[in-house]
């Protein structure tokens, strides 16, 4: 305790958010490894970082033009936007969209390198990660610098944004992962509508249950988080299991594979 004393609670949480990130660099890792990637799978996790961050773009010019629709103020406090559930509705369907298909921008660049449904599922996760990595790295700069200016004591429920971040960065992998196995699997429209709407669903039921007075402990409701993400990943090893490491697409067939077509005997000249 001496330790988080000396640290003080906005470092304190730096720190953690920062940590945070090391399950899903960890599981990078051991894929990068493991299926033997190059360069190119840490560049598509950092195109996936990228994509996410112009993802913000078009929400904010959403959030913007609701809030000045509805006629809420900007500076309205978080417990009663979590209360409204236009704002709700609003923030969670665009981050499902937005998000979700800026992730998959990267990807999509470099779709002639993916071989096979197994090369999908593991580029997925690391564009997703890339986006929850960002994600975790800008959040902990914003506590830092809110929390230098506000300073508060360490209790439990400020821990709870790190923790959360967790859930966040795995949740985002895996549901770029099952986009992009759809995608290439040749159903583009599921993956897209499955990843958007699982995003959205998460998005509005944490802060709803919040807002809704359902549960009053932010804990709760990082369990919530967390099983949500839980949730998707037996379904993706199930996907991967089932994926075959042949290529998508039918090879072109060699000439020398091609044996000949019989012919019809020729009948002598008298």
């Amino acid at each position: 305790m001496s330790c988080c004393v000396a640290l003080g609670a906005q470092d304190l949480v730096l720190l953690l958010f920062l940590l945070a990130t090391i399950p899903c660099l960890a599981l990078c890792f051991w894929i990068w490894r493991r299926r033997r990637f190059g360069v190119l799978f840490w560049v598509i996790l950092g195109i996936g970082g990228v994509c996410w961050y112009a993802a913000q773009i078009p929400k904010s010019v959403i959030t913007l033009a609701y809030f000045n629709y509805a006629g809420i103020p900007l500076t309205a406090p978080r417990e009663e936007l979590y209360k409204n559930i236009g704002v709700l509705l609003m923030g969670a369907i665009s981050a499902g969209v937005f998000e979700e298909s800026f992730k998959f921008i990267g990807l999509f660049a470099f779709r002639r390198r993916i071989q096979t449904l197994r090369d999908a599922i593991c580029y997925g996760l690391g564009a997703g990660s890339g986006a929850g990595i960002l994600e975790a790295v800008l959040l902990s700069g914003a506590a830092y610098s809110i929390m230098s200016a506000n300073p508060v004591e360490i209790t439990p429920d400020i821990l709870a944004g790190p923790v959360e971040r967790i859930s966040a960065t795995l949740l985002h992998a895996a549901l770029t992962a099952i986009f992009a196995y759809l995608f290439f699997a040749k159903r583009p429209f599921l993956g897209f509508a499955t990843s958007a709407g699982y995003h959205t669903l998460v998005d509005f039921v944490a802060p709803w249950l919040l807002g809704s007075g359902v549960l009053m402990n932010i804990w709760a409701v990082e369990a919530v988080i967390a099983a949500f993400t839980i949730a998707l990943y037996p379904v993706l090893f199930q996907l991967y299991v089932k994926s075959k490491s042949t290529p998508m697409e039918a090879p072109a067939v060699s000439p020398a594979s091609i044996s000949p077509e019989p012919q019809p005997p020729q009948s002598s000249s008298p």
